[in-house]
């Protein structure tokens, strides 16, 4: 409202009157110490919520936590941090800022509002409520991540307590429920609200479906039933009662998952009504209504969801949200002050007039019978016996009230309330009482003033609103003519009005009898009597709460600077860390001065300078040791932390060093060939021992020289090396010719060489060679050569010099005469081996025969070799070994034939000695009795479910037998799956034929034949491999139903993936009533998935999978109908285990079976949409298949082994056995497929009766 001089006041108002909403606030206290406070445990919740107001008061500090599910740790906001000079936004607690704004936003003494946002992907905070201006934002941050499902968390600390108010966003003044998604009514007479004496309730829902209302009433057995958007959101009704049959529908979505929509029920006059809004909505907003054939009791109204949707309902608290026809509709004008009134104008609504506002349904109808009153207390808190009635309208239908209505009140008052309880009988569109008004012209003056112009009162409080005279002056004004303005009187108090003197004191701050000058001279608080603290600069403290504005003086902290620095620190602002006090006593906390001394090792009045100058230790007055290159030591232990200077060691370097050792820190030690050294420089002052020279002794003696001061000289040693300096020794040894250890002496006595000891070789008449290098100057003895003398004659010389050679045919000759004293080589003879041996013989001694040469022909004398060849049946170079190996003849190059017991046949003619083998006749038994000409099949790899066959061709010249084998048991003829035929031809052969009609996997393995007589037999067998069938499967893997709306998901997958074996090309597509569609979502060659998202009638039909690349069809399909909204269906549900998916109305349904069981379950849904009992008669226990499958494989193959049959009868019984006494009662499907496998085992073999017999014995106890 604005109350301006000389101007009326004039408020527009177009308005339908209702339930008005304030906000539940909760008040929560937060400490000193950081620590976060989650409003959910003080029943704040913020789920679903994406914003959230409060108000706090604090000095400084206030934190908000975010916290979010996918992250640990929260986000965080501080406002007025850092001592309420600036906030920021971090991402996690106590981190560093990621945003930040600087500037003052808490207050001690009142309460500070603000609203913070959050959205996926931003977070602000800004001053004010939610309608505040997007320029109070003061903290905005963009976020890389998103974040849901909002915790809020609140903390002050650091020294600031907080006490914070925060509005519910959920629940404003109303009582909100929630309600599961199972179906069960909560009636609201057990939550105080009553509908007793209505006819109608309003409320408020959020559901994505189902909202249930019950109408209870005592007369009724069962109540009357509500359904608001039930079956997925498509369709409304009234039902007469709970779950019966719907006496009333309405097609439409009315609810929604994200929001509350608001309804009102209605009841009365022999109908129910439901519309979409709150009471006042149109009626055209009714969209179910039922007329019943009998009157309505009160009635009790309880809510439910269910069928798996849940609610949240919000219903107002008091009259606010259930009343009834008559409820009074007030509008009430708040002058925020009380003021006087002057006569006013009152306006109406009319079509046709100066106000009129267009065609939307207002009617001059509702102005009807209206009444103003005024108060001082609003229209909610003030009954009528409590206003002045200035007005009342007394017009009847159908006559109207005039549109501009001139009221005169004068009275003195706040609000201006216009009132109703009227309903119009000829409103068209509402019932109850409605007020509709477009203006109310008030006339008056604010309190404190008069006249047509609104004068000011002169000298008082409130005076005559026609002629000013004063009654009072205003609260906060004395003197004669009320013009002087009051102190700060204590507490508010009014001073004298004559004098202005506060006879009570003054507010804290203030002082004099008038309470109008501040405290000051460093005082403060009640009466001035608080000292300031050490303000900065002695300046005066604030003269209410003491708090130094500017901070404090050196050596003070805290608002108001009483407290001296905490421990350790000084100066100003505290934060000036302490030197090295002795003792660890705290400096001055003003000037940092250490006032009981130092620390060892440091110095100055504040102890924060280390000692120096060589000096370390109390007080700094020990002096530093040697150190390097005369460095400080360590402040404190005098430690030389680099190292000595030369010629010192230890710690603090005072000590000189050991004998023997020299240099810094005496690391260094003296050479061992010095006699003594220096203990700075090292020098070897007293001379070197023998061998060594140099300053240092640390030279050894010049090459050639040794000994005492380098003066010997060494001897002839080895490779001109040099000899020890110290003792002379040649180590390495002496030169060729000399010996000795110092090498100065020639060698002797028949040795030279490396230290004498290499022997000279056979010289001449045994004289001594030289010395040096052995060489026999006067020539060698006889037998030997070379410069030494030392070598025999080389293999096959001999003579004088070695001059003439041996034969080459001798094994060496004497290396004097040349005779061949070791005989000769093989073919040769004669005392010099000059002779070949005689014919016929050769080798070593020509004592060797020839061998079996061809024509008699002699052999070569030297290696016997035949070299025409050899005689038929002999073989080798020399021809000497016997055809073996089953061969003979020429060169041992014809076979043997089939000679008993594989023996060798005669090595020269082939003939079998001992007879044939039993199948082959004639003198070398190379004839045949039985022979297999050839074993063929059409492949190797058999594909499963396509045709096979085995052929053998066989030679007889007498009768024989044939028998077929697969993996060690005998097939006969007698099976079915199998042809076995044979057809003779001509020449003694015939062909034997195995054929398959339809190959199975466990076709796998070996098959053999055998062909027999009664003397032989012969086998063939071959390896086969079974690439099994391609097998699809599709989830759903069978028919099913799905809403329209919903989406559609198939997957088709191919379950054996070694069937598509050689097949490099194509992949699963799928097809729709026979056209193909198009791609999936995603697909490999083993697997494709189709989606269609929100199916509509045009969806149903038959899918189907197929593989494209496979090389005969092969195809799985499912068929899906879309039930319509008008179509009727059975819901969802879970019953034996098994979950049973929405299924139109009057169709099956299939479900595999239970685990451990084979088939599939089927269920019918019948016409009116209910599910009957699903039926297990396809069902079979998955032990029970493998053993009927077991079964099936001996009948269907033929088996005779009676050890097999034996073991999968046993087998079949006690699974048979197992199922019937581990289950209470057996299944129709388990029931049948056991009658079936007993008739198979009778079937199998009259073999094992008696075992059968007893096996059915024990099944049947």
């Amino acid at each position: 409202m604005e109350l301006t001089f000389n101007y009326h006041i004039v408020i527009f108002v177009i308005m339908y009157l209702s339930g008005i909403y304030c906000n539940r606030t909760t008040r929560i206290s937060t400490t000193t110490d950081y620590g976060l406070m989650y409003l959910d445990e003080y029943g704040i919740s913020t789920s679903g919520s994406t914003y959230i107001t409060f108000q706090v008061q604090a000095c400084s500090d206030a934190h908000i936590a975010l916290k979010y599910q996918t992250k640990e740790q929260p986000i965080e906001i501080v406002i007025g941090g850092w001592r309420n000079t600036r906030s920021c936004i971090r991402l996690t607690p106590q981190d560093n800022c990621s945003v930040t704004t600087m500037g003052a936003m808490l207050d001690c003494a009142e309460y500070r509002q603000f609203t913070l946002y959050w959205t996926e992907s931003q977070i602000f905070v800004k001053n004010g409520n939610r309608t505040a201006e997007k320029s109070n934002i003061f903290l905005n941050l963009p976020l890389n991540f998103t974040i849901s499902d909002i915790k809020v968390g609140i903390s002050t600390g650091y020294g600031f307590s907080g006490k914070w108010m925060l509005e519910d966003i959920n629940c404003l003044q109303t009582t909100c429920f929630s309600t599961s998604t199972s179906y069960g009514y909560m009636y609201l007479r057990d939550y105080g609200i009553s509908t007793s004496g209505s006819t109608f309730i309003t409320f408020m829902v959020q559901a994505c479906s189902d909202a249930h209302i019950a109408l209870s009433s005592p007369t009724k057995e069962k109540p009357i039933e509500i359904v608001i958007s039930g079956w997925n959101n498509t369709q409304s009704c009234i039902r007469l009662r709970s779950r019966g049959d719907c006496s009333v529908t309405t097609l439409g979505a009315v609810l929604d998952c994200r929001e509350y929509r608001p309804f009102t029920v209605y009841w009365g006059d022999g109908n129910i009504r439901v519309k979409k809004g709150n009471s006042t909505a149109r009626k055209s907003n009714i969209f179910l209504s039922l007329p019943l054939n009998y009157n309505l009791d009160d009635f009790d109204v309880g809510i439910s969801t269910g069928f798996g949707s849940s609610g949240r309902w919000i219903f107002e608290d008091e009259s606010a949200s259930v009343t009834s026809k008559t409820t009074k509709k007030p509008m009430a004008v708040d002058l925020s002050v009380v003021v006087p009134l002057a006569p006013g104008r009152f306006l109406g609504l009319a079509k046709g007039s100066e106000f009129d506002l267009g065609d939307d349904g207002m009617q001059p109808i509702r102005f009807r019978q209206f009444y103003l009153d005024v108060a001082n207390s609003s229209a909610t808190q003030s009954s009528t016996i409590q206003r002045v009635r200035c007005y009342t309208d007394k017009t009847t239908a159908p006559d109207v009230p005039r549109n501009i209505l001139d009221i005169p009140c004068k009275h003195t008052a706040r609000y201006v309330i216009v009132e109703t309880t009227y309903d119009a009988p000829d409103d068209g569109l509402y019932t109850g009482a409605m007020l509709e008004i477009c203006e109310i012209e008030v006339y008056g003056c604010e309190s404190g003033k008069y006249g047509e112009n609104c004068m000011p009162c002169q000298g008082c409080e409130t005076c005559d609103i026609n002629n000013g005279q004063c009654e009072e002056c205003t609260d906060g004004r004395y003197g004669r003519n009320c013009t002087s303005i009051c102190g700060h009187c204590v507490n508010g108090k009014p001073c004298q009005r004559e004098t202005g003197v506060c006879d009570r004191g003054c507010d804290p701050g203030y002082q004099t009898l008038h309470c109008i000058e501040a405290c000051s001279g460093g005082v403060y608080g009640q009466n001035c009597s608080l000292p300031c603290g050490q303000c900065l600069d002695n300046e005066q403290c604030h003269h209410i709460n003491g708090t130094c504005m500017n901070g404090c003086g050196r050596g003070y902290q805290g608002l108001n600077c009483t407290e001296v620095c905490t421990a350790g620190y000084y100066g100003e602002h505290c934060i000036s860390i302490c030197g090295h006090c002795l003792n660890n006593s705290a400096c001055d906390h003003i000037t940092g001065v250490c006032e009981q001394g130092c620390e060892s090792g440091f110095q100055r009045e504040n102890c924060t300078e280390a000692c120096t100058g060589g000096m370390y230790g109390s007080n700094c007055s020990v002096i530093c040791g040697n150190c390097f290159e005369s460095q400080q030591c360590h402040h404190i232990n005098g430690t030389c932390m680099n190292g000595c200077s030369r010629g010192y060691q230890g710690v603090h370097c005072t000590e000189e060093c050991d004998d023997n050792f020299f240099g810094e820190n005496c690391e260094k030690r003296c050479n061992s060939t010095c006699k003594n050294c220096n203990k700075t420089s090292g020098e070897c002052e007293n001379g070197c021992y023998p061998g060594w020279s140099g300053r240092f002794c640390q030279e050894v003696c010049t090459t050639g020289f040794y000994g005492e001061k380098c003066s010997s000289i060494c001897g002839h040693c080895l490779n001109n090396s040099v000899c020890d300096h110290v003792t002379g020794v040649c180590e390495q040894g002496c030169e060729p010719g000399y010996q000795g250890e110092n090498c100065t002496e020639v060698c002797l006595g028949g040795m030279y060489g490396s230290n004498c000891r290499v022997t000279c070789g056979n010289c001449f008449e045994s004289k001594q060679c030289h010395y040096i290098n052995g060489t026999c100057m006067n020539g060698c003895g006889r037998g030997y050569q070379g410069v030494h003398c030392t070598e025999e004659c080389d293999d096959y010389f001999f003579g004088e010099n070695c001059e003439k050679r041996c034969n080459s045919t001798c094994r060496n000759c004497n290396k004097s005469s040349g005779e061949c004293e070791y005989g000769c080589y093989p073919g040769w003879t004669g005392r010099f081996c000059q002779e070949e041996c005689t014919a016929g013989y050769y080798g070593g001694l020509c004592s060797s025969i020839c061998g079996h040469c061809l024509n008699n022909s002699t052999c070569d004398h030297i290696t016997g070799v035949c070299e025409q060849g050899c005689e038929p049946g002999y073989q080798g170079e020399i021809c000497t070994e016997a055809c073996n190996g089953g061969m003979y003849g020429t060169n041992c190059s014809v076979t043997c034939g089939n000679c008993f017991e594989s023996q060798q046949c005669h090595h020269i003619n082939g003939t079998c000695m001992d007879g044939c083998d039993d199948r082959y006749q004639g003198l070398k038994c190379i004839e045949e009795i039985l022979q297999i000409l050839q074993f063929k099949s059409n492949s190797l790899e058999l594909r499963e479910g396509k045709p096979a066959w085995f052929e053998l061709q066989v030679l007889s010249h007498s009768d024989f037998k044939v028998e077929w084998f697969h993996d060690g048991y005998m097939i006969t003829t007698s099976r079915a799956r199998f042809i076995i035929t044979s057809t003779d031809m001509r020449n003694a052969t015939s062909f034997h034929t195995l054929q398959i009609d339809r190959v199975m996997q466990r076709d796998t393995g070996e098959w053999k034949i055998t062909v027999s007589n009664e003397v032989t037999y012969v086998t063939r067998k071959v390896t086969v491999t079974v690439i099994p069938e391609l097998v699809i499967k599709m989830n759903p893997q069978f028919d099913f139903s799905v809403p329209s709306g919903d989406n559609i998901y198939l997957q088709c997958t191919v379950s054996n993936p070694e069937s598509l074996y050689h097949v490099t090309n194509g992949r699963i597509v799928f097809m729709k009533n026979g056209s193909l569609l198009s791609v999936g979502e995603s697909y490999t060659n083993f697997s494709t998935i189709w989606r269609k998202l929100s199916a509509t009638g045009n969806d149903s039909g038959r899918y189907t999978c197929v593989h494209s690349g496979y090389d005969y069809p092969v195809s799985v399909s499912v068929y899906i109908n879309v039930i319509q909204p008008q179509q009727k269906g059975c819901k969802s549900e879970q019953s034996d285990g098994i979950i049973w998916n929405t299924t139109l109305a009057g169709t099956t349904k299939k479900e595999p079976c239970p685990e451990n069981q084979i088939g599939f379950v089927t269920r019918y849904c019948n016409s009116d949409g209910i599910w009957v009992s699903p039926s297990f008669l396809k069902c079979m226990d998955e032990a029970l298949m493998i053993a009927s499958t077991e079964l099936d494989s001996i009948i269907q193959d033929g088996i005779q082994n009676k050890e097999k049959i034996q073991e999968t009868m046993n087998n079949t019984l006690q699974v048979m056995q197992n199922l019937t006494s581990s289950k209470n009662e057996i299944n129709s499907g388990d029931l049948s497929s056991s009658l079936d496998i007993l008739e198979k085992i009778v079937n199998v073999t009259n073999s094992t009766q008696s075992i059968i017999e007893k096996k059915l014995s024990e099944l049947e106890t």
